[in-house]
């Protein structure tokens, strides 16, 4: 340390090391969640790809396909959702 620093020089120039090295870290740490990310959303990708083609070839129209299975989930939310509300009073009732 230099001559002359006071102990809340001494105090704040560690602090702002601890600071740098923690930033650094996280900064890391979001890099590579952000690089897991990106290879998942194209491993997706390809795999809708894949899944796509193996449904043309099925000679399954994808439009009529999506229609169903939008309707299906549709459906299944709301007992899902139906499921929860009576189970959530039956759990609150004292």
């Amino acid at each position: 340390m230099l001559a002359g620093m006071t102990s809340h020089d001494r105090l704040s120039e560690r602090i702002q090391e601890l600071t740098l090295a923690r930033f650094g870290e996280f900064e890391q740490e979001l890099r590579r969640q952000s690089a897991l990310a990106e290879r998942e959303e194209q491993r997706q990708q390809e795999r809708l790809r894949r899944r796509t083609e193996f449904v043309a070839s099925a000679g399954i129209d994808r439009e009529r396909y999506a229609a169903a299975t939008a309707a299906d989930d549709g459906a299944e939310e709301e007992d899902l959702a139906a499921f929860l509300a009576a189970h959530r009073e039956a759990v609150s009732e004292p």
